[in-house]
């Protein structure tokens, strides 16, 4: 069955995915927000979110991929609001807000275009994990540095210096999970394209 609007024309399967994920994301944030996940400072909840903005990417190839970053940056705002934690939007500055949102984004889209230049691949997903928190960690941190460090060459090389301890707890949690964010991708595109031939690689 498909949903048909002006601005929609998606089938009830890519619908249900897009909740299912979009939950796990915004569940991800509330657990993080109540301490019950991430005692480590430097391996936060940036991996299972930016996994959850690669999958949908990878898996969806469409615009309504970048619906689940949205909501759960969003949505997330709101369910963190109503249970007595200052949302995200409010703990940061307004150009930190606008870096993140942008950054999950550029992760939904960077897990489109490796979708488009390769068929369901292990390595080619790894890479998008590898290149997801690089480019992520580069804007965001850039947007810390406009918001929060002395606008010149040394507030630049400070921000960037002190970042270094979360790229590296990103880049672990990342590779953590490329396996099963993979197996994820298969499943979900089987699902979303049930009339194409997905073919898998796991290894060259």
């Amino acid at each position: 069955m498909v949903i048909r609007g002006a601005f929609m024309d998606i089938r009830w399967s890519n619908t249900a995915l897009i909740l299912a994920i979009s939950a796990f994301a915004i569940l991800v944030r509330v657990m993080s927000a109540r301490g019950l996940l991430f005692d480590n400072p430097y391996l936060d909840m940036f991996p299972l979110l930016a996994m959850s903005s690669l999958v949908a990417g990878y898996a969806f190839q469409s615009r309504y991929a970048l619906a689940i970053p949205l909501s759960f940056i969003v949505v997330g705002d709101i369910v963190l609001y109503s249970l007595g934690h200052a949302p995200f939007f409010l703990l940061k500055s307004l150009w930190v807000s606008l870096f993140v949102l942008t950054g999950f984004f550029g992760i939904t889209l960077l897990g489109w275009g490796v979708a488009k230049i390769s068929r369901p691949h292990l390595v080619w997903f790894a890479g998008g994990s590898v290149w997801s928190v690089l480019l992520y960690d580069a804007w965001t941190n850039f947007g810390f540095f406009l918001a929060f460090y002395p606008q010149n060459l040394a507030g630049l090389t400070a921000c960037y210096f002190n970042a270094i301890p979360f790229t590296l707890g990103h880049l672990m949690g990342m590779l953590l999970l490329t396996i099963p964010g993979f197996i994820l991708c298969v499943i979900s595109r089987k699902l979303l394209h049930p009339q194409g031939e997905v073919k898998t690689v796991i290894s060259t």
